[in-house]
């Protein structure tokens, strides 16, 4: 086997990093499973340029970060109404998924069906920002990323 063959392999092979990051907020066991079990369905090539994803508490961050607002679709959306973010690779770091995990979690307490509700919300979201990073790194379109991401 050869260098090219062996980076290849390596390549196609590795899976995405889950990091817990939370400040004065604990995340429900089941979270961490849940992701990861979600993460496993997704094809390897996927995750090429992908660091991690990240499981943080919105309430936790800072001022700054939680009163500002978001551009989505032309239009600006306040902070609190954001679920998670897509962060793009910066200055030599890889890409990052960031999920509010406190937010997902209150936006599904109200649910009947509380373990098929979160795993919804859940691969909604995160498959969502998944589509961000395949959009943005390994097939770009010239359209709306909302829309890209959508489809």
């Amino acid at each position: 086997m050869n260098v090219t063959e062996a980076t290849s392999e390596d390549l196609t092979t590795r899976k995405v990093e889950i990091r817990e990051s939370s400040n004065g907020f604990v995340p429900p066991k089941y979270v961490y499973q849940l992701v990861f079990r979600m993460l496993a369905t997704v094809p390897p090539k996927y995750f090429n340029g992908l660091g991690c994803v990240v499981l943080t508490n919105q309430s936790g961050a800072p001022r700054r970060w939680r009163l500002g607002k978001v551009s989505s679709r032309k239009r600006r959306v306040p902070q609190e109404r954001v679920l998670a973010r897509y962060h793009q690779k910066h200055d030599g770091k890889p890409a990052w998924v960031e999920l509010y995990v406190d937010k997902l979690v209150t936006a599904i307490s109200y649910h009947p069906w509380v373990p098929m509700g979160r795993t919804a919300v859940f691969a909604h979201v995160l498959f969502r920002e998944l589509s961000h990073h395949v959009h943005t790194a390994l097939r770009p379109e010239f359209r709306e990323k909302e829309d890209v991401a959508d489809d």
